[in-house]
């Protein structure tokens, strides 16, 4: 499902720490960490959530573990598809669904924190529960034990009744909406087909939503809906629970639901006979048909779930060990089997002690007979793998391998999906599916996601290894971990001699899969023939189903490497484009994937080799031309010593030029005398003849100009706006006294009741004109145009450098730059920096 975010910049990979730059990156894609490798998703940021990967996905939308970014939290964010926005009805129901599912609080019931809309996609904030669903625990184990079956059916009960108080009902209880939180507490989730209870008289109008394995029957006839229909769902999901099936199961999912509304349910202890008779007569009640055989209340259904429960502890209380299995061993039995080991060895010591006088040397033993006995054996049956024609999804077993060999590789997925949702219930079919669904992508040249089929083929309970005895059931797991390297294909290919011959000859063409990956198809073209040889065991021919896909490997295997090698003898016979082309026609000819990217590869190892051969041939020319070139270069080069040791001499020339003219100026600048200053340094534009010497040059008469400036805008302020005397201090100390009312560029004039007074520049502190330069600089800024105003401030920050009033300089500076900004350039020559 596409949603629209924002990838933020960079995130942590959640393995080593180091930081993961996400520039270009797509959101919600998978990456490896540049640092070490491991596989992470790329965060993408939507409204106020930071997505970090999918969760789960369903016909509505698909739900993500998000950081909520305001409250630093994580949690699960349902994202719905765009095109349910655009239904009113349906957004309308989602608001009050969502409203109602928030209402409820209980600790089994999953926490709703809010719901909105952000760029045209709505979402449901919850509670994040990151242990699991009881669907899950089924996959893995098959069975969940009695009592903590009896456990989950009263705390979901507590949950479903809290919401029916509200007004809610659920209408999807299955195990896949009952979820585990991180200390084990099974929540129930996902109202997304909750509604009020008073709205479910309406309902039996409405298309049939629901899973069909625990939809309650009067659903599925159009009649209206209650909580009892809540309680038979749950009834079928603690069935499936316990048995490791559900109530009913048939090919279809239509037949499946023909099955809940038209017949009664067999009982628990059809399927698992261990059970206990009260928990059986709970479980049945819940199925009844008729709702009005159902409990007729939470409370009633939650009474005797706990009843249930009590018996089963008072039960266990009495019985002294349960075995590995499951298996209760009374404390009677266990004392009876001590008696008589006791006994025995009693006996033994006894035949030991007194053998001599029992049986005298002198009489022969009696001659060792064999005797046979026929011991009576019970078998437990168990669920077995059987792919035969004689099962109903034998047929589709072969198709589906027959579409692989083809090179059919979507039907044969689709294929193999198929069977899987057909057997969803028998997981160990389901791992042999999904081994080979792995193959499937193996094949396509999709290692990722053969990966994930193949981690998904393994048992996670067992270790990466070849059992003892090899069973249908446990033999599909070692095939995996070899395909995922959690296994020495060489610890494989020793055990194969002790292999029964369909196990054998399976492992072998696992092998030849795994070489596919290697330079050489000679070794697994060899394996495929002898597997695609192999005479089929009667008792598993299903194991040899893959000889078709076998045949076609050893076909492609051998016409790859044919190819390979012409294409050699082409290019050694300097025909690099006839090899190409032969590599990249026969590609056509090859039905698998995995097998035409050996012609790929060897096409580019060709063009990798002539490249290199032409690389080396433009190096040796290239060589050639450097020697023709040294004489040249080591004359260029005496040429620029010569040249550079000028330009020294004249950058020396013009250095003496400036340092003489700098002794004159500094008595210019004690003076205050700026245009004496420029007067010094423009002759020498046209004297200097250094790049270096000019740069000098013009930064002093940026600097004299910008003096010069603020003293031609001082003598400007004089005329406007006198300055009163007493404000400014002498050179030595003291204040002036009388209006500062004009100046010369020598002299200054100060105002005074009984005439005019004259003053030179040189009696001012660099620190008196710095202020009479701020003073009018601010005076006239609401008369003057901005930038007239910043030259005035680039002056005044010029002249607080030249004169060591460094505090103000950056001040005065930002200033000219806030006021006019192209005068960056100019200001920066001025100071010199």
């Amino acid at each position: 499902m596409e949603v629209t975010g924002i990838v933020p910049e960079s995130t942590v990979c959640p393995s080593c720490g180091g930081t993961i730059i996400l520039a270009g990156r797509e959101g919600l894609t998978h990456m490896d960490c540049p640092h070490c490798g491991t596989p992470t998703v790329v965060p993408l940021q939507f409204g106020g959530f930071l997505l970090l990967h999918a969760v789960g996905f369903g016909g509505m939308g698909t739900v993500y573990k998000a950081m909520d970014l305001s409250l630093n939290r994580l949690l699960a964010i349902k994202i719905l598809r765009k095109k349910l926005a655009a239904n009113e009805q349906f957004m309308e129901n989602f608001q009050r669904e969502a409203r109602a599912a928030a209402a409820v609080n209980h600790p089994n019931v999953a926490k709703v924190y809010s719901f909105g809309e952000h760029n045209g996609q709505c979402y449901l904030v919850m509670e994040l529960l990151e242990r699991g669903s009881l669907d899950d625990r089924l996959t893995k184990i098959g069975k969940v034990p009695e009592k903590e079956v009896l456990d989950i059916g009263i705390q979901i009960a507590q949950g479903l009744k809290a919401a029916y108080e509200t007004g809610l009902l659920h209408r999807d209880v299955k195990p896949g909406n009952i979820l585990f939180n991180e200390q084990g507490i099974p929540k129930i989730v996902d109202f997304g087909l909750a509604r009020p209870a008073d709205s479910a008289a309406t309902a039996g109008k409405e298309p049939i939503w629901g899973t069909p394995y625990y939809i309650a029957p009067e659903k599925l006839l159009g009649y209206p809906e209650d909580f009892r229909s809540d309680i038979y769902s749950l009834g079928a999901t603690l069935f499936h629970a316990m048995a490791g099936r559900p109530p009913f199961d048939a090919a279809t999912a239509t037949d499946v639901a023909v099955k809940h509304a038209t017949t009664p349910a067999y009982s628990l202890k059809t399927y698992l006979p261990t059970v206990q008779d009260t928990t059986a007569n709970v479980i049945g009640r819940m199925l009844a048909k008729n709702p009005s055989e159902r409990y007729a209340s939470y409370d009633e259904l939650i009474a005797d779930l706990q009843r249930a429960k009590a018996v089963l502890e008072e039960i266990e209380k009495q019985r002294g060990i349960v075995t590995q299995t499951g298996e209760r061993i009374s404390i009677f039995s266990l004392v009876g089997t001590v008696a008589i080991l006791v006994l025995l060895i009693g006996v033994g010591i006894f035949f030991l002690v007194f053998r001599h006088k029992l049986f005298p040397e002198s009489t022969p033993p009696p001659s060792p007979q064999i005797i046979t006995q026929r011991v009576e054996t019970t078998t437990i049956k168990t669920e077995d793998v059987d792919f035969g024609e004689n099962q109903p999804w034998g047929t589709a077993w072969t198709e589906a391998a027959k579409k692989l060999a083809a090179g059919r590789m979507a039907e044969a997925t689709l294929a193999y999906e198929a069977l899987q949702r057909q057997l969803r219930f028998q997981p160990n079919h389901l791992r042999w599916l999904l081994y080979a669904e792995g193959i499937v992508l193996y094949l396509n040249n999709q290692p990722q996601e053969a990966q994930a089929a193949f981690t998904k083929a393994e048992d996670p309970l067992v270790q990466p290894r070849v059992p003892l005895k090899i069973t249908p059931i446990n033999f599909v797991s070692p095939l995996a971990s070899v395909m995922l390297h959690k296994m020495s294909p060489a610890s494989m290919d020793r055990a194969i001699t002790n292999m029964p011959p369909w196990a054998a000859a399976l492992a072998n063409f696992n092998l030849g899969l795994l070489e596919l990956q290697g330079k050489s198809l000679a070794k697994p073209q060899s394996r495929f023939e002898q597997f695609a040889d192999a005479t089929p065991d009667p008792e598993r021919k299903w194991a040899y189903a893959f000889q078709p896909l076998a045949t076609q490997l050893a076909k492609d295997c051998s016409t790859v490497s044919h190819t390979i090698d012409e294409a050699e003898k082409l290019y050694k016979e300097n025909k690099l484009p006839a090899a190409i082309k032969i590599l990249q026609d026969k590609q056509s000819q090859i039905k698998i994937p995995l097998l035409k990217t050996h012609l790929q590869t060897a096409a580019n190892t060709l063009k990798k080799r002539d490249e290199e051969l032409r690389r080396q041939q433009e190096q040796a020319r290239l060589a050639a031309e450097a020697r023709a070139r040294e004489e040249q270069e080591r004359k260029r080069q005496e040429e620029e010593r010569k040249r550079l040791a000028r330009l020294r001499e004249l950058a020396e020339a013009d250095a003496k030029v400036l340092a003489a003219t700098d002794a004159v100026t500094a008595r210019l600048l004690a003076a205050f005398d700026f245009k004496g200053l420029l007067s010094q340094y423009e002759p020498l534009e046209s004297k200097l003849q250094s790049d270096d010497g000019r740069a000098q040059l013009a930064q002093r008469l940026a600097r004299a100009r910008a003096l010069a400036n603020l003293k031609t805008q001082l003598m400007d302020g004089f005329a406007r706006q006198p300055l009163d005397g007493t404000q400014l201090q002498q050179a030595s100390g003291s204040p002036f006294i009388g209006k500062l009312a004009r100046a010369t560029d020598t002299e200054l004039i100060f105002s005074l009741p009984e005439g005019e007074a004259l003053r030179e520049w040189r009696d001012l502190t660099p620190g008196s004109i710095a202020k009479m330069a701020d003073h009018y600089a601010r005076l006239f800024t609401a008369t003057e145009k901005p930038e007239e105003t910043a030259a005035r401030y680039l002056s005044l920050a010029v002249f607080c450098k030249q004169y060591g009033l460094t505090q103000f300089v950056e001040i005065y500076a930002q200033q000219a730059l806030k006021l006019h900004p192209p005068l960056k350039d100019e200001l920066t020559k001025a100071l010199g920096n």
